[in-house]
């Protein structure tokens, strides 16, 4: 944070700037760090406002068997597919203006108040873009339609919605949480990828977590020793299918039931998430806007940050959400 704050603070910005080098990405590490997943995100570079990448497919065999020698068939060459996919950052704009941050008539920092300033403000830009990242749906609905948060949800297709649409889709039919959750999300995974499963993350919200291992506990597996639970240093990591529960707060647990998936007609339902996170990206332009500085129109002093973001993914096939789960613990079902 320290050298943030003197790169930004300290530097000359009484009129619009960009962070650029290590100014850009310690803000970037401040916004993504007190995150869950676009932390764990890969983190990729948009030049010109845009990421691509290119992908091989070689799903089909390309070796010959057993030919002992022979001179190569006059048939046999391989003809890899090529495909690929290009993200488009977006604008997110932040500003805060000071005479309007609520503080104590005294604070300990002094000098350092903006810094505090500029360091919440990289925690709540950060908030932003992982619900964003997960919950974005450029043909849905903005609930922040004229307010600030406008455009947020409408600004591409987050993690959730490229899942939805183009990986695989478990129906829980408002089940609750229990082991077949977890172990048909598992088998509804292509074969091809159903293989270094602890390369994987099941993302749930925090209600969800706290259900499945409330469910482990009624069913006789709330110890260690059968491998449901680890204590880290982190604290206790829950597993379920061999692999890692990720508590994702920006998951909701309030979704209407996806009436396409599912019989589901009436509840507050949630989401899961398998992938591997090094599957996920986030991709950031390699300028920052920035400015603390007063608006001369009107005189008051501001700090002002845009960037360019996106979110996607390598590959959806190789994810799967389930739906309409119904984040209460299943004591009826035995792992």
């Amino acid at each position: 944070m320290a050298e943030v704050n003197k790169a930004v603070l300290i530097s000359d910005l009484s009129t619009q700037g960009r962070l650029v080098g290590n100014q850009m990405r310690q803000f970037i590490r401040l916004a993504r760090d007190q995150q869950v997943m676009i932390k764990m995100a890969q983190a990729l570079r948009a030049e010109g406002g845009k990421v691509l990448w290119s992908t091989i497919d070689y799903d089909e065999p390309v070796t010959i068997w057993n030919m002992h020698g022979s001179a190569w068939p006059s048939y046999g060459t391989s003809s890899p597919s090529f495909g690929g996919q290009t993200l488009t950052t977006v604008s997110v704009e932040a500003k805060v203006e000071l005479d309007k941050v609520v503080l104590p008539s005294w604070n300990i920092e002094g000098d350092n108040l903006e810094a505090t300033i500029v360091n919440q403000l990289a925690k709540a830009y950060g908030n932003d873009l992982e619900r964003a990242a997960i919950l974005a749906d450029s043909d849905g609905s903005d609930p922040y339609s004229g307010s600030l948060g406008a455009g947020m949800l409408t600004a591409f297709d987050g993690w959730y919605e490229k899942i939805r649409t183009s990986g695989t889709v478990y129906d829980h039919q408002g089940g609750k949480v229990n082991a077949k959750l977890f172990y048909e999300m598992w088998e509804n995974l292509p074969t091809k990828y159903q293989t270094n499963p602890e390369q994987y993350r099941f993302f749930v919200a925090p209600k969800v977590g706290s259900a499945w291992t409330r469910y482990l506990a009624s069913v006789g597996h709330s110890g260690t020793e059968e491998g449901w639970v680890t204590n880290t240093e982190r604290g206790q990591v829950a597993y379920a299918a061999g692999i890692e529960l990720v508590r994702v707060p920006k998951i909701p647990v309030n979704k209407a039931g996806i009436l396409s998936q599912s019989s589901v007609t009436q509840g507050q339902y949630s989401f899961v998430i398998l992938a591997q996170p090094e599957n996920l990206v986030v991709a950031f332009d390699p300028e920052i806007e920035w400015e603390i500085g007063v608006e001369s129109d009107i005189r008051r002093k501001v700090i002002w940050v845009k960037a360019g973001f996106v979110a996607g993914i390598l590959n959806p096939e190789a994810c799967v959400v389930a739906v309409n789960v119904l984040p209460q613990p299943d004591s009826s079902v035995a792992a």
